[in-house]
């Protein structure tokens, strides 16, 4: 009750737009290629004061990876990076790592072009860091591990595997929400599709069956090495060095050095059409998905489409999705229905309300496909100007948040998204009106050109609608 009474705010201090700067430094970057060189590739160079510590990243194309071998696309990763390489097996390659190394990681990436709706880019990220002294070492081990991986000890990559199916396990439970995420937005989007593929139910389902042996060991090494054959043999990749200017010249010939172990350089463009998955324009892709865990607690989601990253509504929906979660999502899901947590995340993939330990199901649903005639209909007075400031400094934040030197110039490097594109943005978040955020919420959410609702919770808690009740362990995940 008490939390329903009329507070005053405005006594309180607080910042103002006028505090925020709408200057931002640009990242100076300048990539060079020396076609002379053997294997030579492009390479983004990032002058950073990284105290005498090198980042050296690539990431490689793999577009045309033949199907049958996607979705073990991030177990090549893991093991990628947890395995032996050259002549050294996995102990050996641990130890050196951490002798001469900052360490070498390896993971999935996939991303949608912020322009273009129809592009996307995915590859193998590998990235690793040393001193300076050590950069020679560490250009040695990634060649290695780039080239000469060995998958030979199936016993430790079952270990590997284990661990990980350990780990998704007590997501489900836990975290449940981020896989009704994956899951909603798979229903909308062609590259939420390849994300939930690796990181979602789909791939939760693959762990399953290699845990059980009905993929054999050797079979899984087989894969990895067709995948490994495939990289080399389709070389296009694009590297980042972030590093000390001074260390510049030692690096480019230990990168020279590293690139003359690579198969030719194919150019391509990183971007490469979207793959349509037959998704359907029906308004509703098909009746909700219950998916029924070891809980009592649900965790939902409903998906609408969303834009890209440079569309002119991209901004006033990431304003949207803060006033939404602090106000009316926090109170009704929240405060009044007891769940932990709930709110709307907007990607360039699209708009998605989530609940998370929630003990309601349907009811949470119904306040969701409210929400957008809530903001329309000013929302009981709780939208209005000093709420949008709120969500303006808010985003500000997150725009602002330090970057380490390490990882200057990667909005550019991984996604195509420079000094130009991001002066733009903060010029939009600070022009975004009242108007805007009613224009949006009836656009994207009331007036949504289809949506897809996908919950996770208890055996039976599905209720009355026509539910399309899928297992966890299922062909069609």
């Amino acid at each position: 009750q008490e939390n329903n009474n009329n507070n005053n705010p405005s006594c309180l201090p607080s910042l103002t737009l006028d505090d925020v700067s709408m200057d931002i430094e640009p990242t100076l970057l300048f990539s060079l290629e020396n076609p002379s060189l053997p294997g030579s590739r492009p390479v983004q160079w990032c002058p950073q004061p990284t105290n005498g510590v090198s980042f050296i990243r690539t990431l490689a194309d793999v577009h045309s990876l033949p199907a049958h071998l996607h979705s073990f696309l991030p177990l090549y990763c893991l093991a990628l990076s947890k395995g032996g390489a050259g002549d050294r097996d996995h102990l050996q390659v641990a130890q050196y790592l951490e002798s001469y190394t900052g360490g070498v990681s390896a993971t999935t990436f996939l991303a949608k072009h912020p322009v273009e709706n129809d592009q996307y880019r995915v590859g193998v990220y590998v990235g690793g860091s040393a001193l300076e002294r050590n950069t020679e070492k560490l250009t040695e081990i990634m060649g290695d591990i780039l080239t000469k991986p060995n998958f030979s000890n199936t016993d430790h990559t079952n270990s590997l595997i284990l661990q990980k199916y350990s780990d998704m396990e007590e997501n489900l439970v836990n975290s449940g929400h981020s896989f009704a995420l994956l899951r909603a937005g798979a229903n909308l989007e062609p590259i939420k599709h390849l994300e939930e593929q690796w990181s979602g139910l789909p791939h939760f389902n693959l762990l399953a069956k290699l845990v059980k042996g009905d993929i054999a060991p050797e079979e899984l090494k087989e894969k990895f090495d067709e995948i490994t054959h495939h990289l080399l043999s389709n070389s296009s990749s694009e590297w980042a060095v972030n590093a000390e200017s001074s260390h510049f010249p030692t690096l480019s010939s230990s990168l020279s050095s590293l690139f003359a172990t690579l198969p030719p350089h194919q150019p391509s463009s990183p971007y490469h059409t979207t793959p349509q998955n037959n998704l359907s324009d029906h308004p509703l892709i098909h009746p909700p998905t219950f998916i029924p865990i070891p809980s009592s607690v649900f965790f939902g989601c409903l998906a609408v489409p969303s834009v890209n990253f440079d569309h002119p509504d991209h901004v006033a929906l990431q304003l949207l999705g803060k006033i939404c979660s602090s106000t009316y999502l926090h109170q009704q899901v929240r405060e009044k229905g007891g769940a932990y947590g709930a709110g709307l995340t907007v990607s360039p993939s699209c708009l998605a309300f989530y609940s998370y330990r929630d003990p309601h199901n349907e009811k949470t649903l119904d306040i969701f496909y409210n929400c957008g005639k809530w903001v329309r209909g000013g929302g009981e007075g709780e939208v209005t100007p000093r709420v949008l400031s709120e969500a303006k400094l808010s985003l500000f934040s997150d725009l602002d948040q330090p970057v380490s030197p390490g990882r200057k110039g990667l909005g550019w490097f991984e996604h195509r998204v420079g000094h130009e594109m991001r002066m733009k943005k903060r010029q939009r978040v600070m022009a975004v009106t009242m108007d805007d955020i009613m224009r949006v919420a009836e656009k994207y959410l009331i007036n949504a050109p289809k949506s897809s609702v996908v919950v996770l919770g208890p055996e039976g808690g599905e209720g009355g609608k026509d539910w399309n009740i899928q297992p966890v362990f299922s062909e069609q995940q």
